[in-house]
Order: structure tokens, then C-alpha cells, then sequence
């Protein structure tokens, strides 16, 4: 009795086993070869995508073409760059992004740096900014310390020096602060000719006419009224400049092309000094004969072709004999005419001026006390009879348009009365000193 099944054929099953064998041994060649390619992926180190590695430098490609070559250099870039393999001004720097802790540049990328009363100028391009940190402070992150080494956050890892400022901002022409120098003063020329003859206004000196010296003063503060004043006024009214003005390099050469003499207004002390203060280069009679003679000589260094100064205000200073000696010595040093405006009857500053053998001329009236046209035009009406009896006549007025508008209108009246209007230079000297 058979103990199989009846169905079981021994051929077959012979068959069946001899098939098997070859199946099952390419079964354990593939396993073997899966089992080796594992191990080789194990041992060997995972790289970082081309992409990605580009996306954490912020590196744009140029194009596909040339990405591979570029991936080639970074990954052989050193850590730390020197100046030789420094990125040229205008391209992004090869290297590692900053750590987190560092702290952020202020600049943002594309946009100039900003400036500001505690921040200073900006570097030069090219340059890193460099900050000093206080002392017992660390440094920080992405600058180096005094001691040569990498400064950063107090505890915290920083990151490797590589240079990771953004675009440079766009060139700007340098700041060049004007070497200082002393006043260009006026000198006597060599042939003793003086600087007053020299900026004086033609006049012919045989006229025989009646003369009147009109002066409008404190000219240079108000842009309007100083360009009405030198446009408007007839060119024998002669123009006297505040030292004060920001812009007298252009105003006096202006009003001189206009035909008009000039004059520098001097600061002087009033009775009711400090309360009414002209300024801080005022002469005072408080303050020592050096001072008084530093201050007079930052006017008359304020700029050229003026020919002589004329007191503002001073109602105080111009009484002093004392404090008025050493000014007139300076003025007759420089080679200046003076002209007092009197604003003390009991002004001594022509006298002493004349004592000093300096050319001096004396205001008769201000025109404009009361600055209204009835006003102004009977101040002119008393100037021109004093012209007519004595020889001479010399009024001062300020720039309000009144003023401008009334003399300009009594100055076209004057050659039919027998009268001419004469610059300052041309009446120097022709008044009895009182």
C-alpha cells in the first residue's frame, strides 16, 4: 500500500526540483547585490543639492550652463577670505551667510547708508565698517575685536569672517572742509594807492554842483530787498552791506556791475546794550582794544571791493574817544574811509577820524525814521537845502520798499533842481566836522 498521494508523480517532482534551483539562486545573488549597494549608500556621506547649497549663498545663477564650474569653486572656497580674494565693489561675496546671532548691518541692500548725527559719514566703498567696541564689551559678530580674534554675542558661537556687507552704496563726491585762513583784508598798494580810491565810484570831481550822498544800509539779510534795492535805486545811491549777510560774494560784485558804491555796515554799542544787541562781532567799550580790533577785522575780512564801513547803530561807542582810537588807526592802516551816521548827537567818531587822517564823511538825516512817503519825501526836501547851503548833503536809509520806491522817484527831480546825486568817496572830507 502506497503512503502518497495518488496524484504525486515522482518524475514531476524531480522535474520541479531541478527547476527551482537556478530561481532560487538568482534570488541570492540579487539580495547580496542589495544588501552591497546599501552598505556602499550607508558609508557614504549624503551632499548637499546644487540647488539648495546656492539657495542658502542668495547665489543667482547666470545661467545652466555655467553652474556646475561655479558649484566647483565654492565648494573648494576657503573658510576665511583675504584681501586678495576679496569680492571686487559691485558683486555678492562667495561665502557662507552670517549666523543668526549676528548682528545686521543697517544698510539695507541697494539703498545708501544711513547718516545721522551718531552714526557719521559712511565708509568709503570697498571698506568695512569698523566700530571699536567699549571697553570690557564684546565685540560684535562678523567684526574683529582689538585682540585679533573673532568678536560675538557674549556665550554664543559667531560666525566666520567672510565679508557679507550688501551692494555698495552709490559714489559720492567727498567732503572737503575749506583749510582755515585768515581775513582777506585791504592792503595799501605798493604806490601807496589806497583801497578806497581804488573801489571808488567815477564821479567828476570838477562838477560844481550841490553834491548829496544817499546811503541805503543793512543791505545782504533780506534776498528781496537787497536784489530791489541794487536793481531799482539809481546807481549813484551808494549800498552798505550787513557783515552779517550769508552771501556777500555775490551781492557786493552785483551791486558794484549795478554802478553802485559800497560800504560794509560795522556793528557798534548802543546805549541800551545787551537789550538791543547788534550781534556778536559788535565793538563795545566793555570789552579790551584787541577784542574790539579781532572783531572790526572779521568784518572788514567778510569780503572785497568795498570802500569803506559805516557804524550801525552805536549810539554808545561812538561817544567814547577812548575806544574810538584804536579803530580809526586800524582804518587809516587798512587805507578805508569812515562814515558816521550819527546815531548820537554827541557822536565824536568824525573828529577822531580826522585826527587819524582817515577820509570821513557824516550823515545829515535817516530818511526813514517814519516810514511813510510824506515822511520820507520831507527828510529828502530838508537833505537838499542843507546840500544847497553848505555844499553837501548825506542822508541814510534803510530797504523798505518806501524807502526804495521815494528815492528812486526824488532822484529822477534832481538835475532840473541843479542838484547831482554823488557816491559816498565824493564827499569825503567836505563837511565841517561838529
Amino acid at each position: 500500500m502506497r503512503l502518497t498521494d495518488p496524484d504525486f508523480d515522482d518524475d514531476s517532482a524531480a522535474r520541479t526540483g531541478r527547476g527551482a534551483t537556478p530561481l532560487m539562486a538568482a534570488w541570492a545573488v540579487a539580495a547580496l547585490l542589495a544588501a552591497g549597494i546599501v552598505a556602499v549608500l550607508a558609508l557614504t556621506p549624503p551632499r548637499e543639492p546644487v540647488d539648495t547649497l546656492a539657495a542658502s549663498l542668495s547665489l543667482d545663477w547666470p545661467d545652466a550652463g555655467t553652474a556646475p564650474a561655479m558649484t566647483g569653486a565654492i565648494l573648494a572656497a576657503p573658510e576665511e577670505e583675504t584681501a586678495a580674494d576679496a569680492p571686487a565693489p559691485g558683486t555678492l561675496p562667495l561665502g557662507p551667510k552670517p549666523a543668526p546671532d549676528a548682528v545686521p548691518d543697517e544698510t539695507e541692500p541697494g539703498k545708501p547708508p544711513k547718516t545721522g548725527p551718531d552714526r557719521g559719514s559712511p565708509p568709503a566703498l570697498g571698506t568695512p565698517k569698523s566700530e571699536d567696541p567699549p571697553d570690557g564689551a564684546p565685540a560684535r559678530a562678523g567684526t574683529t575685536a582689538p585682540n585679533g580674534t573673532s568678536g560675538g554675542t557674549s556665550g554664543r558661537t559667531s560666525a566666520p569672517e567672510t565679508e557679507t556687507a550688501a551692494l555698495p552704496a552709490p559714489a559720492r563726491p567727498p567732503v572737503v572742509e575749506p583749510a582755515p585762513r585768515e581775513p582777506a583784508l585791504p592792503e595799501i598798494a605798493p604806490d601807496a594807492t589806497l583801497p578806497w580810491q581804488v573801489y571808488a565810484k567815477p564821479f567828476d570831481d570838477g562838477d560844481r554842483r550841490p553834491r548829496i550822498a544817499i546811503v541805503i544800509s543793512d543791505l545782504g539779510l533780506s534776498e528781496a530787498a537787497t536784489e530791489a534795492a541794487i536793481q531799482t535805486l539809481p546807481a549813484g545811491v551808494s549800498l552798505a552791506f550787513s557783515p552779517y549777510a550769508t552771501n556777500l560774494a555775490r551781492w557786493i560784485p552785483l551791486a558794484r556791475a549795478a554802478g553802485h558804491e559800497v560800504l560794509l555796515a560795522m556793528p557798534m554799542e548802543p546805549m541800551d546794550y545787551p537789550s538791543n544787541d547788534p550781534g556778536p562781532h559788535t565793538l563795545l567799550t566793555t570789552t579790551s582794544d584787541a577784542r574790539n580790533l579781532e572783531r572790526l577785522a572779521w568784518v572788514l575780512g567778510r569780503a572785497r571791493g568795498y570802500v569803506g564801513i559805516v557804524n550801525h547803530m552805536g549810539s554808545r561807542f561812538t561817544i567814547s574817544e577812548k575806544h574810538l582810537r584804536p579803530v580809526m588807526a586800524a582804518l587809516k592802516e587798512r587805507g578805508l574811509l569812515f562814515l558816521d551816521s550819527r546815531s548820537s548827537g554827541r557822536s565824536v567818531a568824525a573828529r577822531i577820524a580826522r585826527d587819524a587822517g582817515v577820509p570821513r564823511a557824516v550823515n545829515d538825516r535817516f530818511i526813514d525814521t517814519r516810514a511813510s512817503r510824506a515822511a520820507i519825501d520831507d527828510r529828502l526836501g530838508e537833505i537838499e537845502r542843507l546840500a544847497k547851503s553848505s555844499g553837501v548833503g548825506v542822508g541814510i536809509g534803510f530797504p523798505y520798499p518806501v524807502t526804495v520806491e521815494r528815492v528812486r522817484a526824488w532822484a529822477a527831480t534832481l538835475e532840473k533842481k541843479g542838484l547831482v546825486l554823488a557816491p559816498v568817496s565824493a564827499v569825503v572830507n567836505r563837511q565841517a566836522v561838529r
